[in-house]
């Protein structure tokens, strides 16, 4: 039975093959790059539901504090807020390793 191509496996998939020091061919960055670019939708919907959460914490912080600047200091010490940021930095990674896939194939195809 054949595994589902999902972004954690791909990156994967590259962890594995940077570390063993293997390189990888022009043919392997383009197909990662473009199930990458593929799946990142669902990505970007994550974080949609992320950016929702988080802002409603923000209001019920916002209603407990006298100053939007202590409602958001205290924000930044949320579960959501770093569940907001992971999410953010992951489909940042996406974004670079789809440019760096690009690229790549660009230069091995010469």
């Amino acid at each position: 039975m054949e595994t589902k191509r999902t972004i954690d496996t791909i990156l994967v998939k590259l962890r594995e093959i940077v570390e063993t020091k293997k390189p990888i061919t022009a043919e392997e960055w383009v197909d990662a790059a473009l199930f990458l670019e593929i799946l990142k939708g669902d990505e970007n919907e994550k974080l949609l539901q992320l950016n929702m959460a988080l802002a409603k914490k923000r209001l019920e912080l916002r209603r407990a504090h006298k100053t939007a600047t202590d409602a958001e200091i205290e924000l930044k010490t949320t579960q959501e807020y770093e569940n907001y940021e992971r999410q953010r930095l992951r489909i940042e990674n996406i974004k670079e390793l789809v440019r760096l896939g690009k690229k790549q194939a660009e230069v091995r195809k010469y």
